[in-house]
């Protein structure tokens, strides 16, 4: 995981959907695969993160929106960044969905589950259940806020170890 700049790491700092598919991308190791064609209107040829957002589009880990655009420079929430990182996962690991009542079992122990959208619930418990998210604190998701680099980078070196693409 790159910098952002001044020999810094910046962990705090919100990430947006283009540093995100950087990190995927390159953490999954897709980078030197051939790059398919950016269908996003809005990443142009000359942006840094054309490659990795056309790669991480072209496997189903990130999507576009119904206009047609990618908006690189968004932040993303937790949840957001959940359930990219849970379609990496399913990409390594395909795993048949889970029920409600599992979903709900494990999402019980977390103060704040009835704030993960619905959407984004299948995918929250299965990184529980695969121990990959571990929540904020006093068992919080914590799923409206954005996320950290520092918290995308736990979740991607975790999701590694988990699937035995690195050493635990």
């Amino acid at each position: 995981m790159k910098g952002t700049g001044d020999n810094t790491f910046s962990p705090n700092r919100d990430i947006t959907r283009s540093e995100f598919s950087e990190i995927v991308v390159v953490g999954l190791g897709l980078m030197g695969l051939d790059i398919p064609e950016n269908n996003f209107s809005d990443v142009p040829a000359s942006a840094w993160y054309e490659n990795s957002v056309a790669i991480a589009s072209e496997f189903g880990i990130v999507r576009g929106y119904s206009n047609g655009l990618f908006n690189g420079n968004q932040e993303i929430t937790r949840e957001q960044g959940i359930v990219m990182i849970a379609r990496a996962y399913n990409l390594i690991n395909p795993q048949p969905a889970l029920s409600e009542e599992r979903i709900d079992s494990l999402l019980a122990g977390y103060g704040d589950a009835a704030s993960v959208a619905g959407w984004a619930r299948q995918d929250v418990a299965r990184l529980i259940e695969a121990d990959i998210l571990q929540g904020q604190g006093q068992m919080q998701l914590n799923p409206k806020a954005n996320i950290t680099r520092a918290e995308v980078a736990a979740l991607v070196a975790r999701l590694l170890k988990t699937t035995d693409l690195i050493d635990k």
